[in-house]
């Protein structure tokens, strides 16, 4: 299929209600690599049941969806998990370009986006400049300070919190903020049978 003129036949398939076809069109864009694919593939992120195809036809597509995956990520009006999704893929994607990119938007408001921001960053093998140094501590700082708070309020609730509804929010942050094994192994609370 790698024949780039072939897109406008893809781009009607990127959208069909078959799953099947949806997931074919993907990873045929991912082969066909041409820009013009790449909107409709990055609308596929939005969608739990094509995200993972669209991620692959993406990492696949290389630096080349760069400047689209930009204009995503850098849309206001884009809903966060697409945000998210993007920022994923341009760590998946790594090289110098794709850190760029996140380094721009590591600064966001969003708390998700920005620890995703962060773990694409780990995941394209960055090392930070003294130029990023003090915004990087900064942002890790506040990440701590979030599961700090995570933890007290684990600690607070004398063990509850780990039988009730809001546990798996609450142990899920843990992880995210990559202190679950600190967590599990030195935690003074233990959770009732």
């Amino acid at each position: 299929v790698g024949i780039r003129g072939f897109y406008r036949h893809l781009l009607d398939l990127l959208g069909d209600p078959d799953a099947g076809v949806r997931h074919a069109a993907l990873a045929a864009a991912g082969k066909v690599r041409n820009p013009r694919l790449w909107p409709a593939v990055i609308d596929s992120l939005a969608h739990v049941e094509f995200h993972a195809s669209a991620t692959q036809a993406l990492v696949d597509g290389g630096s080349e969806t760069l400047a689209a995956l930009e204009e995503s990520l850098s849309n206001p009006n884009a809903a966060i998990q697409l945000c998210v999704r993007v920022a994923e893929t341009c760590g998946r994607i790594a090289g110098d370009d794709a850190i760029a990119l996140l380094l721009v938007r590591m600064d966001t408001e969003d708390r998700r986006l920005r620890t995703t921001i962060l773990q694409a960053l780990g995941r394209a093998d960055y090392r930070a400049t003294s130029a990023h140094r003090g915004n990087i501590d900064d942002i890790l700082w506040q990440e701590l300070g979030g599961a700090a708070w995570v933890m007290a309020a684990i600690l607070d609730t004398d063990g509850e919190a780990l039988q009730s509804p809001c546990a798996v929010p609450l142990n899920i942050d843990c992880v995210r903020f990559g202190i679950g094994a600190c967590y599990c192994s030195a935690s003074p609370v233990t959770p009732k049978p």
